[in-house]
């Protein structure tokens, strides 16, 4: 009897143990995400005009008609773990005239634009949240930015970026911009832009190119928007995206010899040699697509027989433009493989209490 006693002393101590051990990291993890944005409530703009001044840990909540934080004439700033909820009126944050910035852990919403940038050299900005704005990242004539790890949801359009030179957008997540005229990314009047493995989806127009000169875009993701790319006056390279599910790939205006190498989910491309790439052009023009993209409601005949077989009537007509094609397109393979291991595990389990039962 004494050494059953020391047995379940020792259970007890082990649970005891445990619990301390669990509650102890949910404290630490609470008090970690307490700190990951503030502690002190603002309710007043902030003007920053120093230099090498660093904000950081604040929640600025503010209504009025002047941005939330602005930054202007000043040199080495530094904002991280800052929250901002605005009215609409006034933008998040607003910097001109300055260089030598850095954004990191930035939340904004419910602004006019969420970070607005005039006149601004060498700026970086990760893992920002801006979502419920007008524009969610504004650029001006912003020379050697960045701007990674970030998400940019339901905004009028998700990032504006104009005029603008040496600019990298990379590792974003870009959705749900679906308001009239909306789009994920603009990029307008622009150079050395770097626009690479980003994720943009559920969109009205995810990528809008205009008289872009010089810039790529590459390895980026387009899913289930309505228009994947629209490109005006800009001949630059495209190549080794993705398009999966996107009513309508791209509205182009003239050739694009650099369009190429980009995967699509199209069961229309055929691979004959099977090199992976298709063995003609794919072809943009869709006239369904075209259609379902002003009347949503007719999204049902995506990639359905009548959507194929416009698809096939269009690529061997003779009156379609030979500009709007990828010339070399790429399959893009679905995995459509069932995951045994859940019904299987789900079986055990059954299994094991029905003999457990019986045991009993």
């Amino acid at each position: 009897m004494k050494v059953m006693k020391i047995t379940v002393d020792r259970i007890l101590k082990e649970q005891i143990l445990v619990i301390c051990l669990f509650l102890a990291f949910v404290m630490l993890h609470s008090d970690v995400h307490a700190n990951a944005h503030s502690e002190k409530i603002v309710t007043e703009p902030i003007l920053i005009t120093e230099d090498h001044t660093t904000l950081e840990n604040i929640t600025i909540r503010y209504s009025g008609a002047e941005p939330s934080i602005t930054i202007s004439d000043t040199h080495d700033v530094k904002l991280k773990n800052i929250k901002i909820v605005g009215s609409k009126e006034a933008n998040g944050i607003h910097i001109e005239n300055s260089s030598q910035i850095e954004l990191d852990h930035i939340d904004i919403s419910h602004t006019k634009d969420a970070v607005y940038l005039e006149h601004v050299e060498h700026i970086k900005m990760q893992h920002i949240i801006s979502q419920n704005n007008r524009y969610g990242i504004h650029f001006m004539y912003v020379t050697h930015g960045q701007l990674t790890d970030s998400i940019v949801r339901n905004n009028v359009t998700g990032i504006m970026l104009m005029v603008s030179d040496d600019i990298k957008l990379s590792h974003n997540k870009i959705t749900d911009q679906q308001v009239l005229n909306a789009t994920g990314m603009t990029l307008y009047k622009s150079s050395g832009i770097q626009v690479r493995q980003n994720n943009l989806f559920e969109n009205s127009t995810a990528l809008s190119i205009q008289e872009m000169s010089q810039s790529e875009i590459t390895n980026n993701s387009f899913t289930q928007n309505l228009t994947g790319i629209e490109i005006y006056q800009s001949d630059i390279r495209v190549q080794d995206n993705r398009f999966s599910n996107n009513i309508s790939i791209a509205n182009i205006d003239q050739q694009q010899h650099q369009f190429r190498n980009n995967m699509y989910d199209d069961p229309s491309i055929m691979d004959l040699d099977g090199n992976g790439t298709g063995d003609t052009p794919k072809r943009f023009s869709n006239l369904l697509g075209e259609v379902m993209v002003k009347d949503t409601t007719l999204n049902f005949f995506q990639n359905g027989p009548l959507h194929i077989l416009l698809q096939w009537i269009e690529d061997k007509s003779i009156t379609l433009e030979s500009g709007y094609q990828d010339i070399s397109p790429q399959m893009l393979y679905r995995d459509i493989q069932l995951n045994i291991w859940l019904p299987i595990l789900v079986c055990s389990l059954g299994i094991i209490l029905l003999t457990l039962r019986r045991i009993r």
